[in-house]
């Protein structure tokens, strides 16, 4: 990908495989668009993408699909719903601390 050659999205240059860019623990206070992970405030947008296993696990069953933009989440979950705060996930943010993709472990 492009981020991998060290010019794109790249702070400071050294590429020493540690991605800034994410975060990983346990959401906690979590509202209709943001949740909290590691002291930091993270912002869920219509086009955050949530982890197709995410979606299972809130759904309660296999979901047939991809990864899905937060908008086109199926059932009606909420952000609530995909993260109760009972298991850790792998946050993708941008420099303003908005998600762009949200995985579990």
């Amino acid at each position: 990908s492009e981020g991998d050659d060290g010019v794109f999205g790249n702070v400071g240059g050294e590429d020493d495989g540690n991605n800034d860019n994410e975060i990983v623990g346990t959401p906690a206070n979590v509202t209709q668009d943001s949740f909290e992970l590691m002291g930091r405030t993270i912002t869920v947008t219509a086009s955050t993408l949530i982890d197709d296993s995410i979606i299972e696990r809130a759904l309660g069953q296999e979901f047939d699909g991809d990864d899905q933009r937060f908008d086109q989440v199926p059932g009606g979950l909420t952000l609530a719903d995909l993260l109760p705060g009972n298991f850790a996930v792998v946050v993708e943010v941008n420099a303003s601390d908005v998600a762009l993709r949200i995985e579990d472990l």
